[in-house]
């Protein structure tokens, strides 16, 4: 079984592109922070995602935004001119999406103690 679940930050806004054969596929990075301290470090994973979902999520998944993906990951070697290197790959099933479009609602009314005592009871309760 190949499975990968990762909770990071989206690390480059996605790209919409399209297969030879037409299929759309968005590509982006997630950031994943491992470790802890001193050894605390960033891995960079690149993302794929196919199909209308690919065309429908793309204004969405931008840097910055904290987003939670579960696919199947692969691992892609190359030659640098430094050497051999390697990059983890997902190819995306399901996203979410983390946070609140809060910024997008007019504030929630704060809490008043005096609106709150003027409001009537009914004293004739079933229990």
């Amino acid at each position: 079984m190949n499975v990968i679940f990762l909770a990071g930050k989206v690390g480059t806004d996605a790209e919409l592109r399209s297969t030879p054969s037409g299929k759309p596929v968005l590509n982006w990075k997630i950031v994943v922070d491992v470790g802890w301290g001193e050894r605390k470090h960033s891995l960079w994973i690149e993302c794929a995602l196919f199909g209308v979902r690919a065309e429908k999520l793309a204004p969405h998944i931008t840097k910055g935004k904290p987003i939670t993906v579960y696919g199947a990951f692969d691992l892609r070697t190359y030659q640098a001119k430094n050497g051999p290197g390697a990059s983890i790959t997902c190819d995306v099933q399901d996203l979410q999406l983390q946070g609140s479009l809060q910024s997008d609602r007019p504030a929630a009314e704060p809490f008043d103690d005096k609106k709150a005592a003027d409001v009537a009871f009914d004293d004739d309760l079933a229990f």
